[in-house]
């Protein structure tokens, strides 16, 4: 295992190097993108202030009518 690890220590690094420097590259754009959207106004924000749920919420109560 530890002969594999040397002979191939360069394209892991490589590799590892990749991985950080994606991650690192989509998360500046997908920054960027969202203060661009919260400047100009693009994003959309739902008001949900009187929204109702009518059915079945995970997690929460029920809306429920009882008939006797």
């Amino acid at each position: 295992m530890v002969d594999f690890l040397i002979n191939h220590a360069k394209d892991i690094g490589t590799f590892l190097a990749g991985l950080v420097t994606g991650a690192a590259g989509g998360s500046l754009v997908t920054i960027r993108l969202s203060r661009k959207n919260q400047l100009t106004g693009d994003g959309s924000i739902a008001d949900q202030s009187r929204a109702r749920a009518g059915g079945d919420v995970v997690g929460r109560d029920k809306t429920v009518s009882t008939r006797s």
